[in-house]
């Protein structure tokens, strides 16, 4: 496993669109956050935990498909995976440097959920 390029690739692809784009991290918790204060409201707060635990898989669930079109767009438009095939980085070192990578950018999401 290369350590270098899933942490290089990390801070790729998830550090620097967190940086760019933090405003997109609102859209990960609007989300959530509705789904929260809508359950809150009509339940009179019976139901919270269920809100708390739904919003988080909300947050798990738009990472995922996420990921699908982020491993896409990377495999069709950028052309990425035809530079790392003549590289030394397995599949599996690709695969999970953009599934740490779809992991950071959401991660506001995670913690206030």
């Amino acid at each position: 496993m290369r350590k270098d390029f899933i942490i290089a690739f990390i801070k790729f692809y998830g550090v620097s669109s967190l940086k760019r784009g933090y405003i997109y991290v609102l859209s990960y918790l609007v989300v959530p956050f509705s789904e929260l204060f809508l359950i809150y409201m009509i339940s009179k707060g019976a139901f919270l935990n269920f809100a708390i635990i739904g919003g988080l898989i909300t947050v798990v669930a738009g990472n995922g498909l996420t990921f699908i079109g982020d491993f896409a767009f990377l495999r069709l438009e950028v052309k990425i995976q035809d530079l790392l095939v003549a590289s030394e980085i397995s599949v599996n070192d690709y695969v999970l440097a953009l599934m740490f990578s779809n992991l950071v950018f959401p991660s506001p999401g995670y913690w206030f959920t």
